[in-house]
């Protein structure tokens, strides 16, 4: 929770934007490298937030899917950095400081650059760096990554699933519209106030129950 409140969605392939974002994302692990070092083996962090970026829900929304994807791309890089330290028989703290951030980050022909170049150049670019060989978790990111490059992919309305739709509190636990599945809520309340307040004339649910349903004239 406290990571999605941090990070920040930059709308769309800005890359003032993006670089600020990559710096929010460096920033947070940087005071949570303890998690990193605890987590080094099994690599669940990444692999979870690999997973976030690939989820259906979240497909045609590239803001939030380049926030997971540069996340997952940063993270296993910081690991790698720190298990070479954890390994090397260096006489200073296995930490990474500043500097080695700078040269993961800015370093000429840092595979760690050469990524994020390719994640926030464009949206094409971003699904065409998940279908790659090298990264891609599931073959049916090539359909994505197709649709992205002939310019067809369908767009989402882009709806933060770890908001709740009614008071914008982040979830912990998230539970959606039976309907539509694509507005979360906090609890009933929050729901039964958003569906009278707006809810009820977008939800594409609604309002195909209500066509095959109508009574014939």
């Amino acid at each position: 929770e406290s990571y999605y409140q941090r990070i920040h969605l930059p709308s769309g392939a800005n890359e003032r934007r993006f670089y600020f974002q990559c710096m929010d994302i460096f920033d947070y692990w940087f005071k949570h490298q303890d998690e990193l070092r605890a987590d080094i083996e099994q690599r669940f962090i990444p692999r979870y937030l690999w997973a976030t970026a690939v989820r259906p829900m979240i497909v045609g929304q590239e803001s939030s899917t380049r926030m997971s994807v540069t996340s997952s791309v940063i993270v296993n890089a910081m690991m790698d950095k720190l298990a070479a330290l954890m390994a090397s028989n260096c006489n200073r703290a296995c930490f990474l400081t500043q500097q080695d951030l700078s040269k993961m980050f800015f370093k000429p022909g840092s595979p760690l650059g050469h990524y994020l170049e390719q994640i926030g150049k464009s949206d094409t670019s971003l699904y065409q760096f998940m279908n790659s060989q090298e990264h891609k978790s599931c073959d049916c990111m090539q359909y994505v990554a197709t649709a992205a490059t002939m310019g067809v992919l369908r767009k989402n309305r882009v709806i933060d699933v770890n908001k709740c739709g009614n008071c914008q509190t982040y979830l912990r636990i998230i539970k959606r519209c039976p309907l539509c599945d694509t507005v979360a809520y906090c609890d009933e309340s929050c729901q039964k106030e958003h569906w009278k307040r707006e809810h009820k004339k977008n939800c594409a649910g609604y309002k195909l129950h209500k066509k095959n349903n109508r009574k014939p004239k």
